[in-house]
């Protein structure tokens, strides 16, 4: 029969000892530190490893820690409490208490070492006014772009959070709020296929095109709040008869920054360019407009609108021929009356040099991109 032998009380002293120095806990009684345990049997007169005190209260008090630092409380009849620890990420988020260009935080248990790789989310308390530097607890350490420029006024700003990733020796501060820097796109291109964005000075990190004229629907990613919308309407087409012609205007534009719900289902229109009937003559009266863009709750009214450029009549006997109405962006922060202040639906010079006695030029279609 295997030998068994009884455990004499220990000391909390005793029971306590490596509790500021965790690390694997061999069975009891075993030299190395790195024995593994073994299973007992009896039958064979083998006896099991003995688990130290160590080994039980060493890996709760981890798994608690984990959790009340993460400013929750532990509970018995949650199981999941480390895995939700974890997903709040609230370790590494500080609030800075220091001053304007000198940032100072605090983490809970203290940070002793700065070590590449480490990545701090620092609530900012006042805007920059040019060059910073942070202090985390080991000292202070420049901040910098991802580029290794200095960093430019408000590039952090009071009230948000500032991403910082740690190369030493210094923070690269990761979403800027300046909005510069090349933009690299890739991904599909047909109607309503994702094109994602890399942009080192935008805190915009996709984008989501609809290049084809219809209806779309669309939900909101659950971690997207804020996006950064562009519109433009539909063309207007242009016609020539004889000496005559109906010059199309360019469909309306507007861009600006939209408000987003997570989960939220919302729809993209876009207009198609008017394109008249070729070879038929068009009474003078009429007007066609290009279809109009919008963008907006699923159901409901529209946020952004860029309406379709409309039909103008001329004659050849005009010295300059000029565009037909423009449409008209509405409810962004740029609203614009044609699209040629970025893509113009439906210009149509060419429209005066037709050779057919009933040349129809079709307006460009709009078109919807949405960074977020």
């Amino acid at each position: 029969m295997a030998e068994y032998r009884s455990v004499p009380c220990l000391s909390a002293e005793v029971l306590c000892k490596g509790a500021r120095n965790v690390r694997y806990q061999q069975p009891w009684g075993i030299s190395d530190p790195n024995a593994s345990f073994i299973n007992g049997n009896p039958g064979l007169g083998l006896a099991g490893s003995i688990p130290s005190a160590e080994c039980v209260e060493h890996p709760q008090r981890e798994i608690v820690n984990a959790i009340t630092k993460a400013n929750l409380t532990p509970q018995d009849v949650d199981l999941y409490q480390l895995l939700k620890a974890i997903r709040t990420q609230f370790y590494n988020y500080a609030v800075d208490t220091g001053t304007t260009n000198v940032l100072s935080c605090i983490f809970d248990p203290p940070l002793m070492t700065y070590r590449t790789g480490f990545v701090a989310r620092v609530k900012v308390r006042n805007n920059n006014s040019g060059p910073a530097q942070i202090d985390c607890g080991p000292g202070l350490r420049p901040i910098i772009r991802i580029d290794g420029l200095p960093l430019q006024p408000n590039d952090m700003v009071m009230g948000g959070i500032a991403i910082l990733r740690y190369l030493e020796p210094m923070f690269q501060l990761a979403n800027p709020n300046a909005v510069s820097g090349g933009v690299v796109t890739g991904g599909g291109t047909g109607a309503g296929n994702v094109v994602y964005v890399t942009n080192q000075y935008n805190v915009f990190q996709a984008m989501r095109a609809w290049m084809d004229p219809g209806t779309y629907d669309w939900v909101v990613p659950d971690d997207v709040s804020r996006g950064w919308l562009r519109l433009w309407g539909g063309g207007g087409g242009g016609y020539m008869h004889g000496d005559d012609a109906k010059v199309g205007g360019d469909g309306g534009y507007c861009e600006g920054l939209v408000d987003l719900i997570p989960g939220a289902a919302m729809q993209v229109v876009v207009g198609d360019g008017n394109t008249p009937p070729s070879g038929v003559a068009q009474s003078q009266a009429t007007a066609e407009r290009g279809g109009s863009s919008t963008f907006g709750p699923a159901g409901g009214p529209s946020i952004f609108s860029a309406t379709g450029g409309s039909q103008v009549y001329k004659t050849i006997k005009d010295s300059v021929p000029s565009n037909g109405d423009p449409g008209v962006g509405s409810g962004a922060t740029i609203n614009r009356s044609n699209g040629a202040y970025g893509r113009g639906g439906g210009l149509n010079p060419g429209l005066w040099v037709g050779v057919l006695p009933h040349d129809a030029v079709p307006g460009d279609p709009g078109a919807c991109i949405l960074m977020y």
